[in-house]
């Protein structure tokens, strides 16, 4: 099913509307128009339908309007290229949850915001015997208790103590 959508941005001023222009175009005009419909399907037929740059335009501007997993990766989420960069899997649903609901937004559900990250953002996943985590994504500062971690000092993918990549910026605003 794909959605598109069509921008009606002319709006006829009121003192040149057509009173019955329905009627006026089909009594006056009917085999003009029915040879032109007739025209339209045949190209369609041929060719598809060719969709115009300013609908392609608003489409893509709904879709990403309508993408609340994007938004909220953007928005409150660092991405990083690192497994050590790890963030439960409730913590971060939680804070989804927060932010749809800040945003007047309905939340997809647990299972369609795994497929969401994993597959539009790279976020990875691990776990250990007593949680799940997301990894390569956690949320800034602000949004968070600590770094999503039950235990800080623990890399769950090896075992072996937390050590961030050199180029992973660990700590400070907006981390």
């Amino acid at each position: 099913r794909r959605l598109r959508l069509i921008p009606f941005e002319h709006e006829v001023p009121l003192d040149k509307m057509v009173d019955d222009l329905q009627g006026i175009l089909a009594g006056e005009h009917g085999p003009a128009l029915l040879a032109w419909i007739v025209q339209g399907a045949a190209a369609f037929h041929a060719s598809g339908l060719q969709e115009p740059d300013s609908v392609k335009v608003a489409t893509e501007h709904y879709a990403a309007d309508q993408d609340t997993v994007s938004r909220f990766v953007a928005e409150c989420c660092h991405k990083a290229a690192s497994d050590q960069v790890q963030i439960k899997t409730t913590t971060l649903r939680e804070a989804y949850e927060r932010w749809c609901f800040q945003e007047g937004e309905t939340p997809v559900s647990p299972k369609r915001l795994t497929m969401e990250l994993t597959r539009r953002h790279g976020v990875g996943y691990a776990r250990s015997s007593t949680a799940r985590f997301y990894t390569r994504i956690t949320l800034l500062a602000d949004d968070q208790d600590h770094d999503g971690f039950s235990d800080p000092s623990q890399n769950l993918s090896s075992g072996s103590p937390f050590r961030p990549d050199p180029g992973d910026k660990i700590g400070g605003p907006g981390w």
